[in-house]
């Protein structure tokens, strides 16, 4: 053999085992957590600067302080109209909670060693600043437990317990922090009406109230409550041997003083501005009605309207306007200073309907279809339900009035629009569901 032909046996045979040794070699893994695609065999030993292992632990866990997006907590966007309770409510009270504005603490300067750092003089602590967040509170309609949650968000939390059960009615006062609980007696026709108040909250703690329940009885069989606009007082009309007692107190049911007295029994109330509170004959369908105005300061006693069959009303929260319906559930304005009448082509029933704070514009849940029947009566009894679309009137230009949102086209669920209210910053409108009474929420701005 020639002395070439033995040096490529030579060279032949170097690469043969050459491959043998590298097919025996232990595999090198790749790092497919650092998200790094080029992390190969030659990039383990050469780097460039900072480029380092991403997941240095090699556990397969994002490192603290990594700039990654985490999809759990991103927030999408919420529908304009959204049940809010997870359960059938007695009643809800809007109102304004103080809390903690939410700061990002400052960064570190960059380039500053953890030496240096640590040696910066602390300077004072400062108080955190507070913001006013829409909240709305309500009563568990099976058992008395109070639920929050805040405007716009997915947040129900329950803040107190109390075991009554069987609430038919409940009115929030003093901004949230009291609350009239009405229901019937066991095995009895007798009405209950239990105000309860809440423990002074502390800006930043937990919403659980737990503890002992205070609170007060009012007075047996009251017809019928209302809460007054600024939510520091009630009006009540009691029956007492067949005549109407018209009594003033607290939001706590104390400093009692009546107002009103009739030997017609059959009431309803509302209290919309310090100097004004009407009260309403209880309406029925073909039967004249009639309103009057009552100054709670003066203890007088003025009619406002009448002579309206099924009359129902809602006034302003100036006093100046008066919504009322008749049996025929068409939707007038009257004028309190010029006492001129205004039809608004809406057929609906004030219960339906809820003031804007400037008395300018009025929010109602309307029917689209109107069954056959004796108005209000047979929508009272529950013989037939609504599916309402929501309105907004203009009381200036009955032109303006437009529909804001339907139901069904947003939820695909019919809604019997009851109790109305708004919030305060005029962004958000609640109200409930008379078919079943849940709490919902129409984001309006």
């Amino acid at each position: 053999m020639s002395k070439r032909n033995i040096i490529l046996l030579f060279i032949l045979l170097l690469i043969l085992a050459l491959v043998a040794i590298v097919s025996r070699a232990p595999k090198l893994e790749i790092d497919t957590d650092s998200g790094n695609s080029g992390n190969n065999f030659f990039s383990n030993f050469f780097r460039l600067p900072g480029q380092g292992n991403k997941n240095p632990s090699g556990n397969g866990k994002t490192p603290s302080g990594a700039d990654v997006i985490d999809n759990e907590y991103v927030e999408t966007e919420m529908l304009s109209l959204r049940k809010v309770s997870s359960m059938p409510v007695a009643g809800f009270g809007v109102f304004n909670k103080e809390i903690y504005t939410y700061v990002t603490p400052p960064e570190k300067p960059a380039g500053v060693p953890e030496s240096e750092d640590k040696a910066t003089p602390k300077t004072e602590p400062v108080a955190p600043e507070t913001e006013l967040q829409t909240t709305v509170r309500y009563v568990d309609k099976s058992n008395g437990n109070i639920y929050q949650s805040e405007a716009g968000k997915v947040d129900e939390r329950k803040f107190s317990e109390i075991i009554m059960p069987g609430i038919h009615e409940a009115f929030f006062g003093k901004k949230g922090s009291s609350v009239i609980l009405r229901y019937l007696q066991p095995n009895t026709e007798t009405i209950e009406t239990f105000v309860r108040e809440f423990p002074e909250e502390v800006v930043g703690a937990d919403v659980s109230a737990e503890g002992e329940v205070t609170g007060s009885f009012l007075p047996q069989n009251i017809v019928d409550v209302s809460v007054s606009g600024d939510g520091g007082s009630m009006f009540y009309i009691s029956n007492i041997k067949s005549v109407a007692y018209g009594v003033v107190a607290n939001a706590s049911g104390a400093s009692k003083t009546q107002v009103f007295t009739s030997p017609y029994t059959e009431w309803l109330t509302q209290w919309p501005n310090k100097n004004l509170i009407t009260v309403t004959t209880k309406p029925a369908a073909g039967i004249p009605g009639y309103a009057y105005g009552i100054n709670p300061n003066m203890k007088d006693f003025r009619k406002i309207l009448g002579d309206v069959n099924g009359l129902t009303t809602l006034v302003s929260p100036d006093g100046k306007f008066v919504l009322y319906g008749d049996d025929q559930l068409k939707l007038s304005l009257l004028n309190r200073e010029t006492g001129d009448l205004k039809n608004l082509n809406l057929k609906t029933l004030p219960e339906k309907c809820v003031w804007g704070f400037d008395s300018a514009v009025i929010f109602c849940g309307a029917p689209q279809f109107i069954p056959f029947g004796s108005y209000p009566d047979t929508w009272y009894k529950g013989e037939i339900s609504f599916s309402d679309s929501i309105w907004q009137l203009s009381v200036a230009n009955s032109e303006a009035t437009q529909m804001i949102v339907d139901p069904i086209k947003e939820v695909k669920e019919g809604l019997d629009l009851v109790r109305p209210a708004l919030s305060e910053d005029g962004k958000y409108l609640f109200f409930l569901n008379k078919k079943s009474p849940y709490l919902w929420e129409l984001r309006l701005k």
